[in-house]
């Protein structure tokens, strides 16, 4: 897969990061290297996993699971104490999302 410049804007834009600062050529090696890194990840998909079981970890670990018990919480008002902005019974934090529209 060849990774065109407006698809590096785009992926960079959905994650957050300002490539505008960077010069073009720069750019144009982003991409490349993005290019680069999804070809050896298509390459996986040769691989013949018939009959393989998935696994989620290379050596078998047990799963350490905590008990299933009920225990009492600090309550509402304790838990906002640590907030660090509060607006009632609700912790503000900053917009990180455009709405988009009218209202956002």
């Amino acid at each position: 897969m060849s990774v065109t410049l407006e698809t590096l804007k785009h992926t960079a834009e959905l994650a957050r990061l300002d490539l505008s600062l960077l010069p073009t050529e720069e750019q144009h090696r982003l991409a490349e290297q993005m290019s680069r890194i999804l070809a050896f990840v298509d390459q996986l998909s040769e691989v013949d996993v018939e009959g393989e079981e998935p696994m989620t970890h290379p050596i078998a670990l047990p799963t350490a699971l905590a008990a299933d018990v009920a225990v009492a919480t600090p309550g509402a008002a304790a838990m906002l104490a640590n907030a660090p902005a509060r607006s009632g019974d609700e912790i503000v934090v900053p917009r990180v999302i455009d709405g988009g529209g009218e209202g956002g």
